[in-house]
């Protein structure tokens, strides 16, 4: 929560409030959600995901865009690179989605062949990768 307030501090006034607001929530949700089923179940798989899933696009993703921003807009030092890591913070999330999916609500895979779905979620975001980082 103290990241995503970090990121509207950084943004305010320079995308629209919704914008802001909504990733804040995005990523609050997401590490809530996870905090409270760890916090009855410990070794739940689904409750890891949920919150390294909001901890990592608060941090990497909302304030890295957040200080970019800021950055650009007062001149301070190092724009450049947390815009790049915001472009490459949000792919790399798309197998946790896919295990999220996969292991509702067992905490269990279906099946031997939803491990040939999260390898091709892992290879597409590998493959997809150098594109969208390197994207002009």
């Amino acid at each position: 929560m103290l990241a995503e307030l970090a990121a509207v501090v950084l943004s305010w006034r320079l995308e629209p409030a919704y914008d802001t607001l909504l990733y804040a929530v995005f990523s609050c949700a997401f590490a809530g959600t996870g905090a409270l089923i760890l916090g009855q179940h410990p070794r739940h798989v689904i409750g890891w995901l949920l919150l390294a899933v909001g901890v990592e696009n608060a941090l990497a993703s909302d304030v890295a865009q957040c200080y970019g921003l800021r950055a650009a807009a007062e001149g301070w030092p190092g724009e450049p690179v947390p815009e790049a890591i915001t472009t490459a913070s949000w792919l790399p999330q798309v197998p946790a989605f896919v295990l999220i999916v996969l292991l509702f609500p067992t905490d269990r895979l279906p099946g031997r062949t939803s491990w040939l779905v999260i390898w091709m979620s892992v290879l597409g975001v590998a493959l997809a990768e150098p594109g969208w980082v390197l994207n002009p």
